[in-house]
């Protein structure tokens, strides 16, 4: 395996609008909130949605 990022990586997150990455930090936030909203028994779709 070449290389340690992995290409549907660069697709999570929030989309910020700008040309910067988000950072791993902004990610794993965005990642935890995901997971606080499926734990809590919401759909996939509106939380993807919101």
């Amino acid at each position: 395996m070449e290389g340690t990022s992995s290409p549907r990586w660069t697709s999570l997150g929030p989309c910020t609008g700008s040309s910067r990455p988000a950072s791993p930090r902004e990610r794993i936030r965005y990642l935890d909130k995901l997971v606080d909203e499926l734990a809590k028994g919401r759909p996939m779709e509106k939380v993807l949605r919101a």
